[in-house]
């Protein structure tokens, strides 16, 4: 008896869609045309966008089976099969494709790698792989990894699962939900206590604060320009919420003043943005003006001559900068490791040698003298300068930069090299700040805490000590967030460290007068145990786009998210709000306009149309409310107002 298999129409279907998405994804090249889609190995440091200040790293995808022992060669790996490789890296391209991140693209390899050991039944055949195969994969992702690695790499997984999904490639639909716990790494999402005191020691204290003042007389009162450019960068930090990337890729050219209506002055830095925040200015508080342009002017003077250096190898394109003497010489001209010396500022004849070996020349022997050539001594300092060149953006100029010194000029036993413009890093403020190989500034100047040790608080924790205080200073959040150069006011949270309860009490003394008007005030009026209910109904305040909420969120998640006007009962206006009146036209006549077409579709017949009417409908009602209760002349500006 003959038994005919027939093929599997769902696993064709998959097939064919994994071949054209792989197929499209080898035409686009995205990463340019270095990059070879069929090799193992994509070098990709490239495509990275780094800046001023930033440690040099480098980005290589490895195609290849999860290893024991990770090695940053190809040798002693074993690639994967070509089929499932060719997922990987189409997945990936579209990834970038859509504004994806590096580091995320390292972690799809990472977690690929496990799901292609699960799939070993079937022959590493992802067109196979089924719901159950992803689970596997996910237990053996919380036994190799630990915390909140795990959680993340669990994230991935179900990325992954959801572009399977997309472009069904699976011959049935996976439907994967991360099953690994979230951990304390994720505590600014969270609202437990655990949570809060995780947050809270990220934050600096008034005793730091303190420490700060006193490092910064100490050293304008007699420290050594090297320390007194790094204090200069850290009143910066005080002065406005940096990230510290931010700060340190600023151009000479940041000062910037702003007279407002009042005839005051603002004093702000120009900057470029991070995290896919836009380009724009960080004005300081009133109060830092002083301390923030004293700050500039140092660093814009103490980074002078390392700029005027760079706008001189500008304009002598092929030449480097030596000591006068030495400059413009012919490149032939013989050279004495002595006189290297001098040319580039060292110590003496013994560090030149070891500098011009170490950049692979050695020194040829002519009448019992040993000699280098000038041009090997200019292309030595060359190879250096473009190996800062990397840091800079391209259509950029390295002179265009405010945070240029000399090559060694915070360390604290070599000589400063002039002819080596370098960028002030993140790790060199580090040290400064925290120490390590090397005293922090409050060690050397035996500034201690109350235990007698010294001061010790990442560049980061100010950024989180002044949004700490915006929140105090009830900052909206939207304005906290344009202050701090986040592209999404989402992002706050990780910084807010009062959970709402300065707002939460301006809430409850309005509640016991008539600038609140509502429901809410009536109930308070009736009660006899006002001030518990108060406390139980206003524990905590957020500001929103158009007004205020007074849910509190340690109890339970936002039932209402992002319909506040939609009738939500913890909702409240501030009458007379410009910029949220403003906000609140905005979102009606979007609203509108949804409502339009929801009912459009609805008379059409078409499925599920029911609810968007009924959700936009809700809106709009809400939305008119609003604008009603603002543009009402009987209510006084200010009152807030339960609607």
């Amino acid at each position: 008896m003959n038994i005919i298999a027939f093929p599997d129409r769902l696993a064709l279907g998959a097939r064919e869609n994994l071949a054209n998405l792989v197929e499209r994804a080898r035409d686009m090249q995205v990463f340019g045309p270095t990059v070879d889609f069929d090799n193992a190995v994509w070098d990709l440091t490239h495509c990275l966008d780094r800046k001023p200040g930033q440690a040099r790293k480098t980005a290589v995808l490895y195609f290849t089976v999860r290893q024991e022992k990770p090695s940053r060669k190809m040798e002693g790996r074993t690639e994967m099969r070509d089929s499932f490789a060719q997922f990987v890296k189409a997945m990936i391209v579209m990834r970038h494709f859509a504004r994806g991140s590096l580091a995320l693209h390292k972690r799809a390899v990472m977690v690929a790698r496990v799901l292609y050991e699960t799939l070993a039944y079937c022959g590493h055949d992802i067109v196979e792989a089924r719901p159950a195969d992803f689970l596997s994969a996910a237990a053996t992702i919380a036994k190799v990894y630990n915390g909140h690695s795990a959680y993340v790499c669990g994230e991935e997984l179900e990325r992954i699962a959801a572009f399977i999904d997309k472009h069904q490639i699976c011959k049935s639909p996976i439907r994967f939900s991360n099953p690994i716990e979230r951990t304390d790494g994720y505590s600014w999402r969270l609202i437990d206590d655990q949570s809060r005191e995780a947050r809270s020691k990220k934050l600096p204290t008034e005793e730091y604060i303190a420490a700060v003042v006193e490092a910064s007389i100490q050293v304008r009162n007699g420290g050594t320009d090297p320390d007194l450019a790094r204090m200069a960068v850290l009143e910066c930090l005080v002065s406005a919420p940096w990230r510290i990337n931010e700060l340190l890729g600023v151009r000479a050219d940041c000062e910037r003043w702003d007279e407002r209506p009042d005839g005051s002055v603002k004093f702000g830095i120009a900057h470029e943005g991070s995290k896919d925040a836009p380009d724009a200015v960080k004005f300081v508080p009133t109060d830092m003006k002083p301390i923030a342009e004293r700050a500039v002017k140092d660093l814009i003077r103490l980074t002078e001559p390392s700029r005027e250096i760079a706008r001189w190898m500008e304009e002598h394109p092929g030449r480097a900068w030596l000591a006068e003497r030495w400059r413009l010489r012919d490149r032939t001209t013989p050279m004495t490791a002595t006189e290297v010396a001098a040319a580039m500022g060292f110590a003496n004849h013994s560090v030149a040698t070891l500098w011009m070996q170490v950049h692979g020349h050695a020194a040829r022997r002519e009448k019992h003298r040993s000699l280098y050539d000038q041009g090997q001594l200019e292309d030595s300092i060359l190879s250096d300068i473009a190996e800062v060149m990397k840091e800079v953006p391209e259509g950029r100029k390295l002179s265009e930069y405010l945070f240029l010194f000399p090559h060694n000029y915070f360390h604290q036993s070599r000589a400063a090299v002039p002819s080596i413009p370098t960028f002030l890093s993140q790790a060199q403020m580090r040290a400064f700040l925290v120490g390590g190989d090397c005293k922090s500034i409050f060690e050397r100047l035996k500034i201690l805490d109350l235990s007698g040790k010294p001061f010790k608080v990442p560049s980061h924790g100010f950024r989180h000590y002044l949004n700490n205080m915006a929140n105090e200073g009830l900052l909206s959040d939207l304005d906290i967030a344009r202050w701090s150069g986040r592209k999404d006011v989402s992002q706050n949270a990780a910084y807010d460290h009062t959970g709402g309860a300065p707002l939460g009490r301006v809430m409850r003394k309005l509640a016991k007068t008539k600038a609140m008007q509502g429901s809410i005030v009536a109930t308070v009026k009736k009660l006899r145990l006002r001030e518990d209910f108060l406390k139980a109904r206003f524990a905590t305040a957020h500001t929103t786009d158009i007004g205020m909420c007074v849910s509190d969120w340690s109890l339970a998640p936002c039932a209402s998210h992002g319909a506040c006007a939609a009738g939500c009962g913890d909702h409240m206006l501030i009458k007379g709000n410009q910029k949220h009146l403003q906000r609140t036209e905005q979102l009606l006549a979007e609203h509108e306009a949804m409502l339009d077409q929801a009912r459009q579709a609805m008379a059409e017949g078409e499925l599920d149309a029911g609810p968007w009417v009924e959700h936009n409908g809700k809106m709009v009602d809400g939305l008119r409310k609003a604008i009603a209760v603002h543009k009402d002349s009987t209510i006084a500006d200010g009152t807030v107002v339960q609607t």
